[in-house]
């Protein structure tokens, strides 16, 4: 493991470890409720309606998720609106995003993931593939892993050449193979051997030797 990605594998250790010690806290930040914010943001709310970060949904412990909960700021905001004095978690360093995030959840640092996620040490943070504010499944980008292709470029190209997966068409994609949440294999292929005979079950034998 290359030294930058040791010490951002160390910051993850240190964040999880102080994140699991806060269990139990009031989570969001100091501000105005949320219908102070929808004052000016009404457009917002829905959103996040169909998505575990709708306002009101419960958080942690006791605490439930409000505006302030992820935008850090908005006491000084309400009074001097500006986009520069409010918090944007996808304007974060990675691993002040991560800490936020982590303050109610655990994505891909669990104890099933800690250290195997292919993705700790590339800087990619939450919002490299996950929004907010999009009412989509998972907060994903898209429900179907297009995003993927941003970064896995040469893996992309692949699926252009002939006689491979039907990925442009349609009939497979990124996520059918490839379950990032507390897969205990390297590269997150789930259960790899399972999913391709699933697809194709004249490979899986048994095959009679004479």
């Amino acid at each position: 493991m290359k030294s930058g990605h040791r010490e951002i594998f160390r910051q993850t250790i240190l964040i999880v470890g102080l994140s699991l010690c806060m269990t139990g806290l009031v989570l969001a930040g100091e501000g105005p409720d949320s219908e102070t914010c929808l004052g000016c943001h009404d457009d917002m709310e829905a959103t996040l309606a169909e998505t575990n970060h709708s306002l009101g949904a419960k958080a942690s412990g006791s605490a439930t998720v409000e505006c302030v909960s992820c935008h850090t700021g908005g006491a000084v905001h309400v009074d001097d609106p500006s986009v520069e004095n409010i918090g944007n978690p996808t304007t974060m360093v990675t691993p002040e995003q991560l800490e936020l995030c982590i303050s109610c959840h655990l994505p891909h640092i669990d104890a099933a993931t800690l250290g195997l996620d292919p993705h700790i040490g590339q800087d990619l943070a939450c919002s490299s593939c996950h929004q907010v504010h999009g009412n989509t499944e998972s907060l994903l980008y898209d429900s179907e892993g297009a995003f993927c292709s941003g970064c896995h470029i040469s893996a992309a190209n692949d699926f252009k050449k002939r006689s491979n997966h039907p990925l442009l068409e349609g009939i497979v994609n990124c996520i059918n193979c490839h379950d990032l949440s507390s897969q205990m294999e390297p590269n997150f292929g789930h259960g790899i051997s399972a999913n391709c005979m699933s697809c194709h079950p004249e490979t899986q034998g048994p095959f009679l030797h004479v």
